[in-house]
């Protein structure tokens, strides 16, 4: 009975300082900064040789004051009806053609010296776009953009809670599924991009 009273007490005892050497590690560790933002911007590119402005809505998450992760949709604001289409599409030089587009996307960025005031990071957006054609009031059809969008970025911290921001990158993109009467060509789509906005959040 000594024995195996014993014996189980070295078991526990051996088990007792197993457990308390394994440490839990977890993906945020308690010193992890966790903030968010929202905002407002502004998008300039090109479509098919022509100016496209954009109106931006961006949010998401804030990780150690460094990573910005989240979502962005844009819609195009001006009118466009660029005399360069018909070299990327099979119409005739006077068919009148009108384009509307919009997209969403995600946005990666990374802020070495996010505490600094002024700041640069670099970031990289991936994006599903919407591009419609129109003849008068005549729906034309529509058809699917994929691009990603790298890019440098300043940043400037105007209050705790308010933060500047302005980037120049490159779109890089691709048709999906294309027009049932027109060929679209994807070098339509590559073009230099650049962004601003303002964003409310925690940094």
């Amino acid at each position: 009975m000594n024995r195996s009273l014993i014996l189980l007490t070295l078991v526990l005892g051996l088990f007792s300082q197993t457990t308390q050497a394994q440490e839990t590690s977890y993906l945020l560790k308690d010193s992890t900064r966790l903030g968010a933002y929202i905002g407002p911007g502004y998008q300039m590119t090109a479509i098919g040789g022509q100016y496209s402005g954009q109106f931006t809505l961006k949010g998401g998450f804030v990780l150690d004051n460094k990573f910005q992760i989240g979502a962005h949709f844009a819609e195009m604001i001006n009118e466009m009806n660029p005399a360069t289409i018909p070299a990327d599409l099979n119409v005739d030089q006077e068919e009148s053609i009108d384009i509307s587009y919009n997209e969403a996307g995600l946005d990666f960025f990374y802020s070495p010296k996010a505490t600094e005031t002024i700041h640069l990071s670099y970031g990289f957006t991936t994006t599903w776009g919407k591009m419609q054609l129109k003849n008068d009031d005549t729906d034309l059809g529509e058809a699917s953009v994929a691009c990603v969008i790298p890019s440098i970025n300043i940043g400037v911290k105007l209050m705790p809670w308010l933060k500047f921001q302005a980037g120049f990158g490159y779109r890089i993109g691709s048709q999906l599924n294309g027009f049932e009467d027109y060929d679209l060509n994807d070098r339509a789509f590559n073009a230099p991009n650049a962004q601003f906005g303002f964003y409310l959040g925690r940094y």
